[in-house]
Protein backbone atom coordinates (compact mmCIF):
# COMPACT_ATOMS: atom_id res chain seq x y z
CA UNK A 1 0.00 0.00 0.00
CA UNK A 2 1.65 3.25 -0.90
CA UNK A 3 1.52 6.26 1.25
CA UNK A 4 -0.95 8.22 -1.01
CA UNK A 5 -3.61 5.71 -0.57
CA UNK A 6 -2.75 5.54 3.06
CA UNK A 7 -3.25 9.12 3.28
CA UNK A 8 -6.47 8.74 1.60
CA UNK A 9 -8.03 6.56 3.94
CA UNK A 10 -6.56 8.30 6.82
CA UNK A 11 -8.62 11.24 5.62
CA UNK A 12 -11.94 9.58 5.15
CA UNK A 13 -11.42 7.61 8.75
CA UNK A 14 -11.39 11.41 10.11
CA UNK A 15 -14.35 12.80 8.14
CA UNK A 16 -16.38 9.59 9.17
CA UNK A 17 -15.46 10.12 12.95
CA UNK A 18 -16.03 13.93 12.59
CA UNK A 19 -19.61 13.47 11.06
CA UNK A 20 -20.48 10.63 13.01
CA UNK A 21 -19.74 12.78 16.18
CA UNK A 22 -21.47 15.75 15.14
CA UNK A 23 -24.71 13.48 14.86
CA UNK A 24 -24.12 12.13 18.24
CA UNK A 25 -23.50 16.20 19.82
CA UNK A 26 -27.04 16.90 17.60
CA UNK A 27 -29.08 13.67 19.05
CA UNK A 28 -27.87 14.45 22.52
CA UNK A 29 -28.68 18.69 22.31
CA UNK A 30 -31.68 18.93 24.71
CA UNK A 31 -35.04 21.10 23.27
CA UNK A 32 -35.61 23.55 25.09
CA UNK A 33 -38.32 23.25 27.29
CA UNK A 34 -41.97 25.47 26.28
CA UNK A 35 -42.90 28.62 28.49
CA UNK A 36 -46.08 29.14 28.40
CA UNK A 37 -47.31 33.04 28.72
CA UNK A 38 -50.01 33.49 31.77
CA UNK A 39 -51.65 36.36 33.55
CA UNK A 40 -51.85 35.67 37.44
CA UNK A 41 -53.63 37.53 39.97
CA UNK A 42 -53.28 37.44 43.68
CA UNK A 43 -54.70 35.66 47.03
CA UNK A 44 -56.18 38.39 48.91
CA UNK A 45 -57.70 37.83 52.52
CA UNK A 46 -60.98 39.62 53.86
CA UNK A 47 -64.56 39.56 54.90
CA UNK A 48 -67.16 37.61 53.01
CA UNK A 49 -70.91 38.19 52.44
CA UNK A 50 -72.52 35.39 52.75
CA UNK A 51 -75.85 35.07 50.15
CA UNK A 52 -78.75 33.21 48.99
CA UNK A 53 -79.28 33.55 45.29
CA UNK A 54 -82.52 33.00 43.71
CA UNK A 55 -84.37 34.55 40.86
CA UNK A 56 -87.40 36.72 40.52
CA UNK A 57 -89.90 39.22 39.69
CA UNK A 58 -91.32 42.44 40.58
CA UNK A 59 -95.07 42.40 41.77
CA UNK A 60 -97.15 45.51 42.41
CA UNK A 61 -99.90 45.01 44.58
CA UNK A 62 -102.19 48.18 43.88
CA UNK A 63 -102.54 49.22 40.24
CA UNK A 64 -104.60 50.97 38.37
CA UNK A 65 -105.43 50.32 34.70
CA UNK A 66 -106.29 53.80 32.94
CA UNK A 67 -108.65 52.26 30.38
CA UNK A 68 -110.81 54.78 27.76
CA UNK A 69 -114.33 54.42 29.10
CA UNK A 70 -115.64 55.28 25.61
CA UNK A 71 -114.75 55.89 21.94
CA UNK A 72 -113.89 59.39 21.74
CA UNK A 73 -110.56 61.61 21.60
CA UNK A 74 -107.88 62.45 24.66
CA UNK A 75 -108.09 66.40 24.53
CA UNK A 76 -106.11 66.93 27.62
CA UNK A 77 -103.21 64.45 29.30
CA UNK A 78 -100.39 66.62 30.56
CA UNK A 79 -98.55 63.71 32.26
CA UNK A 80 -95.85 61.39 30.84
CA UNK A 81 -94.32 58.12 32.25
CA UNK A 82 -92.91 58.73 35.36
CA UNK A 83 -94.59 61.51 36.55
CA UNK A 84 -96.22 61.66 39.97
CA UNK A 85 -99.75 61.86 40.01
CA UNK A 86 -101.74 62.92 43.21
CA UNK A 87 -104.74 61.60 44.33
CA UNK A 88 -107.64 63.25 42.67
CA UNK A 89 -106.03 64.79 40.10
CA UNK A 90 -107.22 64.23 36.64
CA UNK A 91 -104.92 62.10 34.57
CA UNK A 92 -107.44 62.40 31.24
CA UNK A 93 -109.63 64.41 29.79
CA UNK A 94 -111.75 62.21 26.57
CA UNK A 95 -113.84 63.76 24.64
CA UNK A 96 -116.66 61.90 22.79
CA UNK A 97 -116.12 61.20 19.24
CA UNK A 98 -119.65 62.90 18.45
CA UNK A 99 -118.75 66.01 20.50
CA UNK A 100 -115.43 66.08 18.87
CA UNK A 101 -116.84 65.85 15.62
CA UNK A 102 -119.38 69.14 16.06
CA UNK A 103 -116.74 71.01 17.73
CA UNK A 104 -114.46 70.13 14.24
CA UNK A 105 -117.34 71.07 12.26
CA UNK A 106 -117.96 74.53 13.96
CA UNK A 107 -114.36 75.44 13.55
CA UNK A 108 -114.08 74.34 9.56
CA UNK A 109 -117.35 76.81 9.33
CA UNK A 110 -115.31 79.83 11.15
CA UNK A 111 -112.17 79.35 9.43
CA UNK A 112 -114.11 79.25 5.79
CA UNK A 113 -116.52 82.13 6.99
CA UNK A 114 -116.20 85.32 4.41
CA UNK A 115 -119.39 87.39 5.79
CA UNK A 116 -119.73 89.13 9.39
CA UNK A 117 -122.80 87.53 9.82
CA UNK A 118 -120.91 83.99 8.51
CA UNK A 119 -118.43 84.35 11.23
CA UNK A 120 -121.64 85.05 13.97
CA UNK A 121 -123.41 81.87 13.01
CA UNK A 122 -120.14 79.50 13.36
CA UNK A 123 -118.58 81.09 16.68
CA UNK A 124 -122.45 81.04 18.35
CA UNK A 125 -122.09 77.30 16.70
CA UNK A 126 -118.78 76.49 18.01
CA UNK A 127 -119.76 77.96 21.53
CA UNK A 128 -122.61 75.89 21.28
CA UNK A 129 -120.61 72.59 20.87
CA UNK A 130 -118.01 73.52 22.99
CA UNK A 131 -120.73 73.83 25.70
CA UNK A 132 -122.36 71.30 25.20
CA UNK A 133 -119.65 68.70 24.80
CA UNK A 134 -119.66 65.29 26.32
CA UNK A 135 -116.27 64.89 27.89
CA UNK A 136 -115.20 62.27 30.64
CA UNK A 137 -112.43 63.06 33.33
CA UNK A 138 -110.58 60.00 34.45
CA UNK A 139 -109.50 60.31 38.03
CA UNK A 140 -106.38 59.38 39.70
CA UNK A 141 -107.86 56.91 42.78
CA UNK A 142 -104.69 57.26 44.87
CA UNK A 143 -101.25 59.07 44.60
CA UNK A 144 -98.88 57.21 42.18
CA UNK A 145 -96.61 56.91 39.56
CA UNK A 146 -97.91 57.11 35.82
CA UNK A 147 -96.09 53.86 33.73
CA UNK A 148 -96.98 51.92 30.42
CA UNK A 149 -98.67 54.84 29.22
CA UNK A 150 -99.59 54.38 25.92
CA UNK A 151 -102.01 57.04 24.02
CA UNK A 152 -100.81 60.99 24.09
CA UNK A 153 -102.78 64.43 23.72
CA UNK A 154 -104.95 64.51 21.04
CA UNK A 155 -105.29 60.54 19.80
CA UNK A 156 -108.29 58.64 19.23
CA UNK A 157 -109.33 55.70 21.57
CA UNK A 158 -111.56 53.26 21.47
CA UNK A 159 -113.72 52.03 24.43
CA UNK A 160 -111.51 49.89 26.60
CA UNK A 161 -108.27 51.01 25.11
CA UNK A 162 -105.48 51.18 27.40
CA UNK A 163 -104.19 54.92 28.11
CA UNK A 164 -101.43 53.89 30.84
CA UNK A 165 -101.35 52.37 34.61
CA UNK A 166 -101.07 54.25 38.05
CA UNK A 167 -99.14 52.60 40.61
CA UNK A 168 -98.85 53.26 44.32
CA UNK A 169 -94.68 52.77 44.44
CA UNK A 170 -95.07 51.45 48.39
CA UNK A 171 -96.84 48.71 47.16
CA UNK A 172 -94.22 47.62 44.91
CA UNK A 173 -92.17 44.46 45.42
CA UNK A 174 -89.90 41.85 44.31
CA UNK A 175 -90.60 38.01 44.69
CA UNK A 176 -87.82 36.02 45.09
CA UNK A 177 -88.19 31.99 44.49
CA UNK A 178 -85.74 30.66 46.52
CA UNK A 179 -84.69 26.95 46.90
CA UNK A 180 -86.41 25.02 49.87
CA UNK A 181 -83.00 23.49 50.63
CA UNK A 182 -82.22 27.09 51.57
CA UNK A 183 -84.74 28.72 52.97
CA UNK A 184 -83.29 27.94 56.35
CA UNK A 185 -81.14 30.16 55.89
CA UNK A 186 -83.45 33.30 55.48
CA UNK A 187 -84.72 35.75 58.03
CA UNK A 188 -87.35 38.20 57.91
CA UNK A 189 -85.48 41.93 57.71
CA UNK A 190 -82.38 40.66 56.23
CA UNK A 191 -80.36 43.15 53.98
CA UNK A 192 -81.20 41.68 49.79
CA UNK A 193 -79.33 43.29 46.67
CA UNK A 194 -81.61 43.40 43.58
CA UNK A 195 -80.03 43.28 39.71
CA UNK A 196 -82.37 43.81 36.94
CA UNK A 197 -80.78 42.65 32.93
CA UNK A 198 -82.80 45.64 31.40
CA UNK A 199 -81.34 47.78 34.18
CA UNK A 200 -78.01 47.92 33.10
CA UNK A 201 -76.19 46.35 36.37
CA UNK A 202 -77.73 49.04 38.41
CA UNK A 203 -77.92 47.62 42.33
CA UNK A 204 -80.65 47.80 44.35
CA UNK A 205 -81.03 47.12 47.60
CA UNK A 206 -84.34 45.63 49.86
CA UNK A 207 -85.32 43.69 52.92
CA UNK A 208 -87.34 40.38 53.53
CA UNK A 209 -91.07 41.53 54.14
CA UNK A 210 -92.10 37.90 54.18
CA UNK A 211 -91.51 33.98 53.41
CA UNK A 212 -94.59 32.76 51.97
CA UNK A 213 -96.21 29.14 53.42
CA UNK A 214 -96.58 28.07 50.39
CA UNK A 215 -94.10 25.61 47.96
CA UNK A 216 -93.38 25.75 44.21
CA UNK A 217 -94.20 23.24 41.53
CA UNK A 218 -90.23 23.64 41.12
CA UNK A 219 -89.18 23.20 45.25
CA UNK A 220 -88.62 27.38 45.14
CA UNK A 221 -90.73 29.02 48.18
CA UNK A 222 -91.47 32.58 47.39
CA UNK A 223 -89.90 35.62 49.62
CA UNK A 224 -91.60 38.88 49.19
CA UNK A 225 -88.76 41.78 49.05
CA UNK A 226 -89.32 45.21 49.84
CA UNK A 227 -87.32 47.89 47.98
CA UNK A 228 -85.55 50.71 50.70
CA UNK A 229 -85.74 54.24 49.61
CA UNK A 230 -86.72 55.73 46.68
CA UNK A 231 -84.52 53.55 44.68
CA UNK A 232 -87.04 51.15 43.10
CA UNK A 233 -88.34 49.72 39.71
CA UNK A 234 -91.29 51.22 38.48
CA UNK A 235 -92.88 48.06 36.14
CA UNK A 236 -94.99 45.15 37.07
CA UNK A 237 -93.62 41.23 36.20
CA UNK A 238 -89.77 42.74 35.52
CA UNK A 239 -87.63 39.67 36.23
CA UNK A 240 -84.12 40.16 37.72
CA UNK A 241 -81.74 38.58 40.21
CA UNK A 242 -81.71 38.61 44.08
CA UNK A 243 -78.81 38.24 46.65
CA UNK A 244 -80.22 37.51 50.08
CA UNK A 245 -77.58 37.99 52.84
CA UNK A 246 -77.50 35.52 55.42
CA UNK A 247 -74.00 36.24 57.21
CA UNK A 248 -70.52 37.74 56.84
CA UNK A 249 -67.18 35.42 57.28
CA UNK A 250 -64.23 37.19 58.08
CA UNK A 251 -60.71 36.29 57.66
CA UNK A 252 -61.25 34.31 54.30
CA UNK A 253 -59.10 33.57 51.18
CA UNK A 254 -60.49 35.27 48.67
CA UNK A 255 -59.31 35.01 44.57
CA UNK A 256 -60.58 36.62 41.51
CA UNK A 257 -63.48 34.17 39.64
CA UNK A 258 -60.90 33.55 36.69
CA UNK A 259 -58.56 31.68 39.05
CA UNK A 260 -61.29 29.20 39.69
CA UNK A 261 -61.41 26.23 37.44
CA UNK A 262 -64.07 23.53 37.77
CA UNK A 263 -64.11 20.27 36.83
CA UNK A 264 -67.42 18.77 36.03
CA UNK A 265 -66.71 14.85 35.86
CA UNK A 266 -65.23 14.87 39.65
CA UNK A 267 -67.14 17.79 40.45
CA UNK A 268 -63.97 19.43 42.27
CA UNK A 269 -62.23 22.76 41.95
CA UNK A 270 -58.93 24.44 41.68
CA UNK A 271 -56.59 26.93 41.00
CA UNK A 272 -53.12 27.02 39.64
CA UNK A 273 -50.17 28.03 41.52
CA UNK A 274 -46.58 29.05 40.50
CA UNK A 275 -43.31 28.12 42.40
CA UNK A 276 -40.01 29.54 42.92
CA UNK A 277 -38.96 27.93 39.34
CA UNK A 278 -41.80 29.15 37.56
CA UNK A 279 -43.52 25.73 37.44
CA UNK A 280 -47.21 25.73 37.37
CA UNK A 281 -49.25 23.04 39.78
CA UNK A 282 -52.62 22.48 39.98
CA UNK A 283 -54.03 22.53 44.04
CA UNK A 284 -57.57 21.68 45.24
CA UNK A 285 -59.64 24.12 46.90
CA UNK A 286 -63.23 24.62 48.35
CA UNK A 287 -65.58 27.49 47.28
CA UNK A 288 -66.86 29.14 50.34
CA UNK A 289 -68.81 31.76 48.52
CA UNK A 290 -69.17 33.00 44.86
CA UNK A 291 -69.15 36.58 43.95
CA UNK A 292 -69.45 38.48 41.00
CA UNK A 293 -66.00 38.99 40.20
CA UNK A 294 -64.15 37.03 43.44
CA UNK A 295 -64.68 33.69 44.98
CA UNK A 296 -63.65 33.01 48.97
CA UNK A 297 -61.74 29.47 49.07
CA UNK A 298 -60.50 27.23 51.39
CA UNK A 299 -57.09 25.11 51.03
CA UNK A 300 -54.35 24.74 53.38
CA UNK A 301 -51.85 24.96 50.48
CA UNK A 302 -53.00 28.56 50.02
CA UNK A 303 -51.57 31.73 51.82
CA UNK A 304 -51.71 35.57 51.24
CA UNK A 305 -49.61 37.28 48.72
CA UNK A 306 -49.38 33.90 46.64
CA UNK A 307 -49.69 34.16 43.04
CA UNK A 308 -52.23 32.30 40.83
CA UNK A 309 -53.15 31.99 37.78
CA UNK A 310 -56.47 33.96 36.22
CA UNK A 311 -55.48 33.76 32.60
CA UNK A 312 -53.95 31.07 30.84
CA UNK A 313 -54.31 27.89 32.89
CA UNK A 314 -57.47 26.47 30.78
CA UNK A 315 -56.20 23.22 29.57
CA UNK A 316 -52.75 23.26 31.40
CA UNK A 317 -50.61 20.72 32.51
CA UNK A 318 -49.20 20.36 35.90
CA UNK A 319 -45.79 21.01 36.27
CA UNK A 320 -45.70 23.09 32.94
CA UNK A 321 -43.12 25.95 32.76
CA UNK A 322 -44.36 29.50 32.47
CA UNK A 323 -44.09 33.07 32.04
CA UNK A 324 -46.31 35.13 34.49
CA UNK A 325 -47.03 38.60 33.97
CA UNK A 326 -49.61 39.88 36.34
CA UNK A 327 -53.23 40.88 35.35
CA UNK A 328 -53.34 44.41 34.19
CA UNK A 329 -50.22 44.84 32.68
CA UNK A 330 -49.97 45.45 29.30
CA UNK A 331 -47.53 42.90 26.96
CA UNK A 332 -44.92 44.69 24.88
CA UNK A 333 -45.42 43.22 20.93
Amino acid sequence: MNSNYKKYIAVIFLLTALVSGCANDAKETPEPPVVVQVKTGLVQTGTVDQTVTATGQTSVQKLFQINSPLTGVIVKMKYFNGDVINKGDVICLIRTKESQAAITGAELLLQNAVTQQQKNEAELALNSARKNSNEVKIIAPFTGILTKKMKNEGEVVAEGDQIGALINDASIIFIANVPASSISKIKRGETVYLKFASQDGKEFSGTVKRIEPTVNADQTIPVQIEFNGMHKIFEDALFGEASILTGRLPNQLIVPVKAVLHDDENNTNSVFLINPDSIAYSVNVNVVQRGDSTVAVSSPQLKKGMAVIVEGSYGLPDSTKVNAIPSGVQVSK
